[in-house]
């Protein structure tokens, strides 16, 4: 044994079978071409098999079961001298128009965005009339022209599979 060999590299492994570690894979046939969109053949989805084996653990909630949850759950509140029991999502209700009541700007400006959104009274809705003008409907009618000539010339023209997207007409 001389002096510069590493004794780690006596005892590599310079078999070429593979390691318990590694997956035995079928050398790809030369009739199929393995690249983007292509995988092994080995390596694809068996059928009948998911993707997913584990999958999503039963009974997970997403935030909006956990929210809704937490919301109706009850607590006990003091309003003059008894107390009661309400939902958290009451008396959140409660905190926020009692405060805008007594002049919290944030309280009142997230009350107002909230019965906008919740009630929907259509203060945001503007009126759109059904009725379109001479110009409008021009544009309407050369559009729908462009799009039936594009559809005719399309179903005409062969698929090349070239990747090129269609022309523009002008």
């Amino acid at each position: 044994m001389s002096a510069d060999k590493d004794p780690k590299d006596e005892n590599e492994d310079t078999s070429e079978l593979p390691h318990d570690d590694e997956v035995h894979r079928e050398a790809p046939t030369p009739d199929y071409e393995v690249g983007y969109g292509k995988p092994p053949k080995a390596t694809r989805f068996q059928p009948g098999r998911s993707g997913n084996p584990r999958g999503r653990p039963k009974g997970t909630k997403n935030l909006k079961t956990d929210l809704f949850e937490e919301l109706q759950e009850m607590i006990e509140i003091r309003e003059g001298g008894r107390t009661r029991k309400v939902t958290k999502q009451r008396a959140f209700v409660m905190a926020l128009a009692n405060g805008s009541i007594k002049g919290n700007g944030r309280s009142a400006r997230i009350l107002v965005s909230t019965m906008l959104r919740v009630l929907d009274t259509g203060a945001n809705d503007t009126e759109i009339g059904d009725e379109l003008e001479a110009d409008e409907a021009e544009i309407l009618r050369e559009f729908e022209e462009r799009v039936k000539r594009r559809a005719v010339a399309s179903a005409s023209r062969p698929n090349k599979g070239d990747g090129e997207p269609p022309e523009e007409e002008s």
